[in-house]
Parts: C-alpha cells; structure tokens; sequence
C-alpha cells in the first residue's frame, strides 16, 4: 500500500462516518419557509 494512501485515511474515516450518520438526520422544519418578521 502506498505511503500517500495511509495519509487518505482519516480523511477517508471521516467521509464514511459522516455519510452513516446522514442517514439519519431530518431536515429542519423550518427549510425552505420564508422568514417574515411581521408574524413573529
């Protein structure tokens, strides 16, 4: 294995772990609405 792949992989860890952590992750309810100072 070459040396530059051993220096990849914390970044490699960190790509999957965070790809196996968005699966579960929801979106905030409040995505995509518009904000209106008056109706607060």
């Amino acid at each position: 294995i070459p040396y530059e792949a051993f220096l990849m992989l914390p970044f490699i860890f960190t790509i999957v772990a965070m790809a196996v952590m968005s699966r579960n992750a929801v979106a905030p309810s409040a995505l995509l609405k518009p904000f209106r100072r008056e109706e607060r």
